[in-house]
């Protein structure tokens, strides 16, 4: 697909010429203005018009499919390429994280063929810090992103170092069981619930995680890896389940007693 592009693309520089020095309305170079009898079959067909633009879509076109020297990987920096930003967020001078790299890509929902997004494929997960402050993830095409630095040159800077702290974070490994007391890491809130205070109990390891396709395309949990369930009481005092990602979580020791003595006094 790459090759058929950067095809298309010399056949346009050829139609083109000097595209800086052409004008919207003129006729493509190379043929008459005017048309005789002999080509009279092709005369009503509407003339290509190449913008005055055309040098910066040859550029965004090569910057998209410019392999990077090294693939991306999990906590790597990037922004987008010049040209290239297709999606309000993150913005055109904003820093963000990856959180992973798909092995295969995934096609956006999009139903409509005259959007955009229709069929776009989706191979990285980026996370970037809401207007809260907390680790939030979206879905994109790499292709669209490049390296600005490595980890450690932006570590301590701000707000990039509290970035990458939080998506260490995100990806630390933690061994959970059933019965484990539980409470969100902090920086790591992407639904109204559980909050920061909300203590929760592992109900259910997944021996097989899955992706939750349902979601929406373009909120955090689309496609969000689910790799357990947790049981927390609700507003009413009653017992509730959610399935998340247990990455976000952290052990709480202190609270099992805690835990126990509620459960244990409703149940009476």
């Amino acid at each position: 697909m790459a090759d058929r592009l950067q095809e298309l693309l010399r056949l346009m520089a050829g139609l083109s010429g000097d595209d800086s020095d052409s004008d919207d309305s003129s006729p493509v170079r190379g043929r008459a203005s005017s048309t005789s009898s002999s080509d009279s079959d092709d005369s009503e067909l509407p003339r290509p018009s190449i913008p005055k633009s055309f040098s910066a879509l040859k550029e965004a076109a090569t910057a998209y499919l410019t392999e990077p020297e090294t693939p991306l990987r999990p906590g790597d920096i990037v922004m987008w390429k010049q040209g290239c930003q297709n999606r309000k967020r993150p913005k055109s001078d904003e820093p963000v994280v990856v959180l992973e790299v798909l092995p295969q890509p995934l096609y956006g929902d999009e139903k409509s063929s005259g959007s955009p997004y229709f069929h776009e494929p989706l191979d990285v997960v980026l996370g970037m810090l809401d207007s809260d402050g907390d680790l939030v993830r979206y879905m994109y095409d790499k292709r669209r992103f490049r390296v600005v630095s490595t980890p450690d040159e932006v570590e301590s800077a701000s707000p990039n170092g509290k970035l990458h702290a939080l998506a260490l974070e995100f990806n630390k490994p933690i061994t959970f069981r059933v019965g484990d007391a539980v409470m969100l890491k902090p920086g790591l809130r992407h639904r109204r619930i559980p909050d920061y205070t909300t203590l929760a109990v592992v109900a259910e390891v997944l021996p097989e995680p899955f992706r939750d396709t349902n979601a929406e395309e373009g909120t955090s949990s689309f496609y969000e890896l689910i790799s357990g369930r947790i049981a927390f009481l609700d507003n009413d005092g009653d017992i509730a389940f959610l399935y998340v990602d247990l990455r976000r979580f952290r052990k709480v020791n202190w609270a099992w007693q805690f835990l126990k003595k509620i459960m244990i006094k409703k149940n009476r």
